[in-house]
C-alpha cells in the first residue's frame, strides 16, 4: 500500500475485477494498492504523500 495525493481526478480498475472502477478525487490523500499507485504515478495523476510512509523511515 502506498500513500498518494492526487493532482487530478483518476479512475482505476483492479486487474482481477475489471468491471469495478475506483474514482479518486483531485486533492485527495489515499492509501492505495501498489498497482494503482504505479498506474497513477505513470499517468501523472498523483504524487507520493510521504515516501517514507510506505515502508517506514528511510534507513530502517
Amino acid at each position: 500500500m502506498v500513500w498518494l495525493v492526487f493532482d487530478r481526478p483518476f479512475r482505476w480498475s483492479p486487474p482481477e475485477r475489471p468491471k469495478i472502477t475506483i474514482a479518486y478525487r483531485e486533492g485527495g490523500k489515499y492509501n492505495v494498492r501498489t498497482a494503482c499507485a504505479e498506474a497513477a504515478l505513470n499517468a501523472g495523476a498523483a504524487h507520493r504523500n510521504h515516501p517514507e510512509a510506505d515502508n517506514g523511515p528511510t534507513g530502517e
